[in-house]
């Protein structure tokens, strides 16, 4: 009996621990031949890198290139790599040099800086040159719009204020008038407004203030006094063994009144010091500069008033579930304005009221260039203001 129980032990030990190896080994991947293996899973795999989407097999992916040569820069030629006799009817050359144009996963050839790379390339490059541009079909050409006028691109801004040991931080200027992510230039930020040290404390008297003075309690207990009844003695004074008692509203009687109960409404408002405001500004858009969730663009109009196309524009730049969008001004454009009416998860404020605790709420935060101008020129003033003494406020009730 011992020893059949003994070796049931060692065949359950033994089917424990392989189960866990093959629970530990077992991830998803996706082979390459000679370049290796690519795992799917976690920790490579989250909502802000869906690698398990990537790197998709070549027969899914179905690449296609198109073929510029000066000669015909204009009428493009479709080249499938799989298809050998559709390289040898193009106008694809092995003894020219070839340039090959490539593009990240969500766009496609048809976007519009492919077309003018690819085009001013062949009109530049010498009569017998290739060049190729990828086009992968599994992205919908229809899905991009890119007819747009050019903007202007901003390459430098005067910054108010510059500091002679901090350099200037800069970011992407984005534009939402195309679902791409389309670059227009990259834009010089402040130093000690996005790139101040985030310090958790003072976020966090930020986050609590701003819960607190807005709330009111309303809680109220009647007192003994003005209870209801009890006016006549409930027993006589003496001779009934008794404790003395004047009335059943006393606060040690059941349904008596309250000795020392709330006497709503309450306000817990208070007056966090203006350091600590403008501080906390600065920590909240400098965390969301160092996680890469802030956005800045040209401005927050969009082609059309459809909330769909503003999701399929976050969805394809990957901002996060819930996104701010913060104007200069407090009348927005039509379009954006009815389209973000319509999603619950996107929010639209003007500049004057940017507070820490909207900024924390939201996973990405948009603002507009002239919306970053007025911010600096605001939190500078008074951060280099000689007068940064707070004026005592007093609450009257």
């Amino acid at each position: 009996m011992g020893t059949s129980a003994l070796i049931g032990l060692l065949l359950c030990l033994v089917y424990n621990v392989s189960g866990k190896a093959v629970v530990v080994h077992k991830r998803s991947s996706t082979c390459y031949g000679d370049l290796g293996c690519f795992s799917t899973s976690s920790p490579f795999f989250s909502l802000q890198r869906p690698i398990n989407f990537l790197p998709q097999s070549p027969a899914k992916i179905n690449a296609r290139f198109l073929l510029y040569t000066r000669q015909n820069h204009d009428n493009v030629h479709f080249i499938n790599m799989n298809d050998y006799t559709d390289i040898t009817n193009s106008e694809f050359s092995g003894g020219r040099p070839t340039k090959i144009v490539s593009h990240g996963f969500l766009e496609n050839g048809f976007v519009k800086w492919m077309k003018n790379v690819t085009t001013t390339v062949s009109l530049r490059a010498e009569d017998k040159t290739n060049v190729t541009g990828e086009l992968e079909t599994a992205s919908d050409p229809h899905l991009y719009v890119p007819d747009r006028p050019p903007l202007p691109i901003v390459t430098s801004r005067q910054l108010e204020y510059p500091s002679e040991h901090l350099p200037s931080k800069q970011a992407w200027l984005d534009t939402m008038a195309t679902l791409e992510d389309e670059k227009l230039g990259i834009v010089d930020l402040h130093p000690k407004i996005f790139g101040t040290y985030p310090r958790i404390d003072i976020l966090h008297n930020n986050v609590d203030w701003q819960r607190k003075y807005r709330f009111i309690d309303y809680s109220f207990a009647r007192s003994r006094a003005e209870m209801p009844g009890g006016g006549k003695k409930p027993h006589p004074q003496k001779k009934t063994g008794r404790a003395r008692q004047g009335s059943i509203r006393s606060p040690i009687y059941y349904k008596g009144g309250k000795a020392l109960g709330p006497r709503g409404p309450k306000s817990f408002f208070y007056m966090l010091p203006k350091t600590k405001r403008v501080h906390g500004l600065c920590c909240a858009l400098s965390a969301k500069y160092a996680q890469n969730k802030l956005i800045i663009v040209d401005s927050l109009e969009i082609p059309k008033a459809d909330h769909q196309f503003l999701e399929d524009l976050i969805d394809v730049r990957f901002w996060g579930f819930s996104t701010l969008f913060v104007d200069d001004s407090d009348i927005m454009p039509r379009n954006f304005s009815l389209a973000v009416n319509q999603i619950p998860h996107f929010n639209a404020m003007p500049v004057y009221g940017l507070n820490v605790y909207s900024m924390l709420k939201h996973e990405t935060l948009v603002l507009t260039l002239a919306a970053v101008e007025k911010i600096e020129s605001k939190l500078l003033q008074i951060l280099y203001s000689a007068q940064k003494e707070d004026v005592k406020f007093e609450y009257n009730e």
